[in-house]
């Protein structure tokens, strides 16, 4: 026995027919090639039948009484309209084929009946059932080890979600794929930007977004809950995909943790632990950016340098805890008194930097304003607490060396100009 006759032992058919002499010859012709027969004398049995034990294929006479084989073979269609049912008739009808062909009939075989024809469609329909349950059973398997798999994982085929694992509904709080409404709940709306909107409006934009970084190592944000920015979740996206039946599965591994660590680590490294503003090095990445931006659209910027007056006094008088809440205070004095987009950073010591997106007028007014802001302040334990200014300006021709130069020099002019006084450069 071959192995495709082995293979097609899975395979089975109903037959039905009301001459038993015929009934009987098929049943012992098709018991070659597939392993379970059904058998019914007339259209109703059939149908029955048919509801019953759900068969691979249907074979079946035109003329019988009760139900005729075309109407059973409609009512089947209408059960299943991919259903494959042969019809075997003794006419050659055309009115009968081309009802025949409107029901959705795969053959129109005439009596009397050629076996080897019969033979080679049951054949020929056994292996692409066969195909399918493969396909089908592959695609159990592969649902069984995603639903298995803690990472929260989505299959797209062609334009439309087919799939979500066990760890994906629980993410979207939902029972089974069968409650899962894309209107509702399509993944694209909880994918969201730093500020919380949405990354992407539909299905589409993500595939595009997807084969376009098919290289790319993917950190989403996702907002499960009323894109809630509380409970933004990060997600390691990996993705495949399969370009020849256009399917994506896109696995996403929770990294939020990793995440919050990594953020926390970043305020570390980049934040004064004193005063809570940015450090020089952040300081130093946020000049860069600025200068590169300042070349690229030709825009403005200054820097606004200052120090306080006589600090190693206050510390030698005072002592170093007192001048740490200079420290503290004084930078809530400047806070209070900048722009939001203006950006103040300790430089070092007693020293800070603002940069703000302003001219020379602009930022010579801004300077002045800190100034006196400072000078009509009373600090705890000291009270009247002065500092001194320099201002340069970002210019054509400058480069981040001689912006840096020229404000430090700026301030050092001030300082040996008696102090609580504002020098440009």
């Amino acid at each position: 026995m071959s192995d495709e006759t082995l293979n097609l032992k899975s395979v089975s058919i109903l037959i039905v027919d009301d001459d038993s002499l015929i009934l009987n010859a098929m049943k012992n012709l098709v018991s070659r090639v597939v392993g379970t027969i059904y058998t019914a004398s007339n259209g109703i049995d059939g149908l029955e039948l048919y509801k019953l034990h759900n068969p691979d294929m249907v074979i079946s006479d035109i003329k019988m009484p009760l139900l005729s084989g075309l109407d059973m073979a409609k009512a089947i269609k209408e059960i299943n309209p991919e259903q494959a049912i042969a019809i075997i008739s003794a006419y050659n009808d055309t009115e009968l084929l081309l009802k025949s062909i409107n029901i959705g009939i795969d053959k129109y075989l005439l009596k009397p009946l050629k076996t080897d024809v019969l033979l080679r469609w049951i054949k020929g329909i056994s292996q692409q059932i066969l195909t399918q349950k493969e396909l089908k059973l592959k695609e159990e398997n592969l649902h069984f080890i995603m639903d298995h798999n803690p990472d929260a994982i989505c299959m797209i085929d062609k334009n439309k979600i087919s799939y979500l694992n066990h760890s994906f509904l629980t993410l979207m709080k939902l029972d089974s794929f069968e409650n899962f409404d894309i209107h509702k709940h399509c993944i694209v709306h909880f994918i969201v930007n730093e500020d919380g909107s949405q990354r992407f409006t539909e299905l589409k934009q993500l595939k595009e977004f997807l084969i376009n970084n098919e290289e790319n190592e993917i950190v989403v944000r996702m907002s499960l809950q009323n894109n809630d920015m509380k409970n933004i979740h990060f997600y390691n996206l990996f993705f495949k995909i399969y370009t020849e039946i256009d399917r994506i599965i896109l696995i996403f591994t929770d990294i939020t943790n990793i995440e919050q660590e990594r953020s926390l680590y970043k305020i570390q490294a980049t934040t004064d632990a004193l005063t809570n503003i940015p450090n020089r090095m952040y300081f130093d990445l946020y000049l860069d950016n600025q200068i590169t931006s300042a070349i690229r659209e030709k825009t403005i910027f200054s820097l606004i340098m200052f120090d306080i007056d006589d600090f190693k006094m206050v510390n030698d008088t005072y002592g170093h805890p007192v001048g740490d809440k200079i420290l503290i205070e004084l930078v809530q004095v400047v806070k209070n008194h900048i722009r939001k987009n203006d950006f103040l950073a300790r430089w070092g010591g007693e020293e800070f930097m603002i940069l703000t997106r302003s001219n020379s007028q602009e930022s010579d007014i801004l300077a002045n304003k800190i100034l006196k802001e400072i000078q009509n302040h009373s600090f705890e334990i000291v009270g009247k607490v002065t500092c001194s200014f320099g201002v340069s300006s970002f210019t054509e021709d400058s480069t981040r060396e001689t912006i840096l130069n020229n404000v430090d020099k700026a301030l050092y002019d001030a300082k040996n100009n008696g102090k609580n006084c504002i020098k440009f450069c």
